[in-house]
């Protein structure tokens, strides 16, 4: 389980740090709000998403990115503030974004994982 939970971590933390490197263009404010965003939708999407799959026994790699795309839809939901032609155009890559992040997510935290698949009553793959 110690793989999932760094997983998470990294995963959540990896955009706040990358605009922390590039200071210069983001800031260290907008890093902070970044780090807010992908923190909250870490434990408010992410973790369910895990926990969902694990419950199912659901841990071939398709799953975690039809997971992840299903997650980068619902990330691209608050822009529709700003009007449904944005959304549709953002729609696209927050899925293909969330199909990467979900199948990286499963190579680092699931694939061969023996510990997980004891837990979550499945191999996994």
């Amino acid at each position: 389980m110690r793989r999932v939970v760094v997983t998470f971590a990294v995963f959540a933390l990896a955009y706040p740090l990358c605009a922390l490197i590039l200071h210069g263009a983001f800031g260290t404010a907008g890093a902070v709000t970044l780090a807010g965003v992908t923190i909250t939708a870490t434990v408010v999407l992410g973790i369910p998403a895990f926990l969902f799959l694990c419950r199912r026994g659901w841990l071939a790699v398709w799953h975690f990115a039809c997971g992840g795309a299903i997650i980068g839809v619902l990330c691209a939901m608050p822009f529709a503030v700003a009007g449904s032609a944005l959304v549709a155009a953002l729609v696209p890559s927050f899925a293909i974004l969330g199909v990467a992040h979900g199948a990286l997510f499963w190579a680092l935290a699931v694939w061969r994982n023996a510990d997980l698949a004891a837990r979550c009553g499945r191999r996994a793959r």
